[in-house]
């Protein structure tokens, strides 16, 4: 399976983000040293974090399990379970899942 130039730019892009704006956030508060400067530099650290953990640990499983074939959509825990459908009704699920 060939990932697509536009899903390569994303992730790069994702990756790039994490990682520089949390250093810049961390730059300006070294360079200014406030409580606004210190909160914005936590707050990107862990939202760089999160985003750059889940990418790298979301590309590792897609390069592992890129044969299909190791799905079984009959196996118990990937079977739609008897309240889902009226939960994704409750949640209108088919007018934004195109979209998700």
């Amino acid at each position: 399976m060939k990932t697509s130039r536009k899903t390569l730019f994303t992730i790069i892009l994702i990756i790039s983000l994490s990682v520089l704006l949390p250093c810049g956030a961390i730059l300006l508060h070294l360079a200014i040293g406030s409580r606004f400067t210190k909160f914005l530099a936590a707050a990107t650290a862990l939202t760089g974090y999160n985003f750059l953990v889940r990418t790298l640990i979301g590309q590792t499983v897609t390069f592992f399990l890129q044969n299909k074939n190791h799905f079984n959509l009959e196996n118990a825990w990937l079977r739609p379970k008897k309240f889902e459908k009226k939960f994704y009704r409750v949640l209108k699920v088919k007018k934004w899942k195109k979209h998700a």
